[in-house]
């Protein structure tokens, strides 16, 4: 604003100039001759016009000579700190809101330098809080993913020890079947404590890396069989899936199983798992007493839960069928790719 002004100030004082050679010239060509005899003009004439000749000689390239310096150098100065807010500008748009850029002048310049400041500034204090809700975020899921983890890994082999400690206190075993009764105690107390290990390594379910998905899918059936009497009948394809899916269908199928079990006093469940066009399908039915979905009062609980958020991180579909009486269905359908495509 001030070079503005100081621009126009100084073109008005040429201008001023420029007007009063203009009057007195017109002085001299018209009032002078009606009051001033002839001889007297010719000596005003030969002695003004010359000066004024040679002071509009010099005035008006002066005025053209210093208007043009004077635009040149302020918009060469007005080039130079537009270019730096472009040029901090590019800094923010990729990432950097640390840049400030000098705030030279009090002009409409300035003011754009003062707003780009400002807009920096939020930008940064923005970045900041958005990191700062990232890092809740991280730690909330953190605590989610240990919580579903220690439920997932942790309960069923407990809930399966509970199980055989009371048939040893509420039966009179042979001294034989007594020793194998600890004994499968003590296999699944070791299970638990290599789960614990795995998960604080962040490892697979120990069953995934000793056997392989298919193995550790039978020998869970084989498992519920011996210990609790459950007829499980599996169908299981060899395929190869990516670990991540491996994981959650197996802590899926472990899942569904200890419900039908603790939950719906199932006697009999199907485990079959299938693949078609890249998607793979575990399905798991259960004789137990079932539900009914759209009861009031009906919700799901944790291990529910966990299998839909599962689902859910693979970009899965997850559809629970279930009917009072008659049982539950559950079948899982998540998109993979085969280990030797990715």
């Amino acid at each position: 604003m001030r070079i503005g002004c100081a621009y126009i100030w100084i073109n008005l004082f040429f201008v001023g100039v420029f007007f009063i050679l203009v009057f007195v010239l017109n002085w001299l060509v018209v009032w002078l001759p009606q009051h001033t005899p002839a001889s007297r003009i010719w000596w005003w004439a030969s002695i003004f016009l010359p000066s004024a000749a040679m002071l509009l000689g010099i005035v008006v390239p002066s005025f053209a000579l210093i208007g043009g310096l004077f635009g040149l150098w302020t918009s060469r100065k007005l080039s130079r700190r537009l270019r730096h807010l472009a040029q901090a500008t590019l800094v923010i748009a990729n990432g950097d809101y640390t840049l400030r850029v000098p705030v030279q002048r009090k002009d409409e310049v300035g003011i754009l330098e003062e707003q780009f400041n400002r807009m920096a500034r939020r930008l940064a204090e923005s970045q900041q809080r958005e990191q700062e809700l990232l890092a809740q975020n991280i730690r909330w899921e953190e605590r989610t993913r240990l919580a579903r983890e220690l439920h997932d890994a942790i309960s069923q082999n407990l809930f399966s020890l509970r199980l055989l400690t009371e048939g040893l206190q509420t039966t009179h075993l042979e001294p034989a079947v007594f020793k194998e009764k600890l004994t499968t105690i003590g296999r699944t107390a070791e299970v638990i404590t290599r789960e614990m290990r795995a998960l604080l390594l962040e490892l697979r379910p120990v069953q995934l890396e000793d056997l392989g998905l298919k193995e550790a899918l039978e020998e869970l059936a084989v498992m519920y069989h011996t210990r609790l009497n459950l007829t499980i009948s599996t169908d299981i394809a060899e395929l190869c899936l990516p670990v991540q899916v491996e994981h959650a269908l197996f802590r899926i199928a472990q899942e569904a199983i200890s419900n039908a079990v603790r939950h719906a006093q199932a006697s009999q469940i199907g485990l079959r798992l299938t693949s078609r066009q890249e998607i793979v399908v575990l399905s798991i039915q259960d004789n137990g007493k079932g539900f009914d979905p759209l009861a009031e009062g009906t919700h799901y609980g944790l291990g529910m839960q966990s299998m839909q958020e599962r689902v859910r991180e693979l970009n899965g579909i997850i559809q629970i069928q279930s009917i009072p009486i008659q049982g539950t269905s559950i079948s899982v359908c998540l998109p993979y790719k085969e280990k030797n495509k990715e």
